[in-house]
């Protein structure tokens, strides 16, 4: 069960930080794989057991599944973001809307 909190618990500070970055750096909501704590099966494996023990859990950690699969390769996150992120409308839009 420890095992399982922890990676969990690691996996949603993860979350956290990369949320934050969502606007200036990942745009695409694709994120470099590199930046996950554990393998994403490992991770996903988690979350699906700590449903399974604790149902109450599930519309959280079913969207952190969801979240969790839009860590890709890290060259293929770099393209996709970094096409939207030189777009001069991109900038203006988020800027416009108080974003950054």
């Amino acid at each position: 069960m420890e095992d399982i909190e922890k990676v969990v618990r690691d996996f949603g500070k993860v979350q956290e930080e990369v949320s934050k970055r969502i606007p200036t750096h990942y745009p695409t909501l694709k994120f470099p794989k590199s930046l996950l704590p554990y393998k994403k099966e490992v991770i996903a494996e988690a979350m699906k057991k700590a449903i399974q023990i604790n149902p109450e859990l599930s519309d959280l950690l079913g969207g952190s599944l969801v979240f969790l699969d839009g860590f890709i390769d890290d060259e293929e996150a770099y393209r996709e973001n970094h096409g939207l992120l030189g777009e001069t409308g991109y900038w203006k839009a988020i800027r416009g809307k108080g974003i950054i």
